[in-house]
């Protein structure tokens, strides 16, 4: 799937216009340094907050399979990067799943903008 299919899929599955979606995307990663990646049928978006620490959103239409390969590859790009600390606002128990069964402890977020964190 292209960036723009999987943002659909999701944005349908949420119910969010795809215009909406993409004004939000748009906004994350027009900031400096920000950035968004494709692994599969999965997006990164990231953008750095801090020294080492970056706000980080999935989206993801992958397999369970797929998904967690895909995260495990991000996880690997940011630890490149030197990042330590990844930010979110994620409800979504697929995206947290993946973190945690490739060994990531995500936990309740001790900035207030974002409801998880997971060292990396």
């Amino acid at each position: 799937m292209t960036p723009i299919e999987i943002l659909s899929k999701v944005g349908e599955q949420k119910g969010v216009h795809p215009l909406d979606a993409a004004k939000r995307i748009h906004d994350h990663i027009s900031s400096p340094g920000a950035d968004y990646d494709q692994i599969n049928d999965t997006l990164m978006f990231a953008k750095p907050i801090g020294h080492g620490v970056y706000h980080v959103h999935f989206v993801s239409q992958d397999t369970p399979l797929n998904l967690i390969h895909s995260i495990t590859s991000f996880i690997h790009q940011l630890k490149a990067k030197g990042v330590k600390t990844i930010y979110m606002n994620t409800e979504s128990k697929r995206i947290i799943h993946a973190l945690v069964s490739i060994g990531i402890r995500v936990m309740r977020s001790d900035l207030p903008k974002y409801n998880l964190m997971a060292h990396v």
